[in-house]
């Protein structure tokens, strides 16, 4: 990797799907950097972006190749040339720090914004948004079941991890014994969770 992210804090790194040229990094206390040479050398990908806007997430969208959300500490963001400019997608959630998006892996449109004060859904890119739940608490982390799109994993701040067996509709603590805050969710493909927190990182098996 490019020793001009030597120092840096690297939270999250995505190689592009559709061409593993390309990488983006998130860093932290700061926003995005991109590569177009496998890693070799890296430049900034903020035009569009506030200046005051820390980004804490991102997602790629493998429904539309090139196509990026961001969220930051005040707004959600969406690039679709790969991050040579971002656009603002306006929603209830502006002006709260947006810590983890997720794009439905099986409905294209379908995206999911987990913020300070709650989870929100869209299903048609955007345009409409609704709160679907964990309203005044803190959503941090949000993953699907590679093998079941429509169980959903999330994590929150001090209130510990769920799980949703319908899409979002329904919720239920999981995780007994956890730590209550949730920085991190990532399942594998053998359906193994695992889940990190300010204390370590926890292995679950999935049901």
């Amino acid at each position: 990797i490019s020793p001009s992210l030597a120092g840096l804090s690297v939270p999250q790194l995505i190689i592009d799907p559709e061409d593993p040229r390309f990488f983006y990094a998130r860093i932290s206390y700061d926003r995005l950097y991109r590569s177009s040479d496998g890693g070799k050398t890296f430049a900034s990908i903020w035009e569009g972006m506030k200046l005051s806007d820390e980004v804490l997430c991102v997602a790629y969208d493998h429904h539309k190749p090139g196509t990026l959300l961001a969220g930051a500490t005040e707004n959600l963001y969406i690039t679709r040339n790969r991050g040579d400019s971002w656009d603002i997608i306006p929603g209830p959630f502006q002006g709260q720090s947006i810590l983890t998006v997720a794009i439905h892996p099986k409905r294209p449109g379908h995206i999911y914004v987990g913020a300070t004060r709650g989870l929100y859904e869209s299903t048609d890119y955007g345009l409409t948004w609704q709160l679907i739940g964990f309203e005044d608490t803190t959503v941090s982390a949000m993953a699907f079941d590679p093998h079941d799109p429509e169980k959903i994993y999330l994590g929150t701040r001090y209130s510990g991890l769920f799980r949703s067996p319908d899409g979002g509709k329904s919720w239920e603590p999981i995780g007994e014994g956890l730590p209550r805050e949730i920085r991190q969710i990532l399942i594998s493909p053998k359906g193994r969770l695992f889940v990190r927190t300010p204390e370590g990182i926890y292995r679950l098996e999935l049901k």
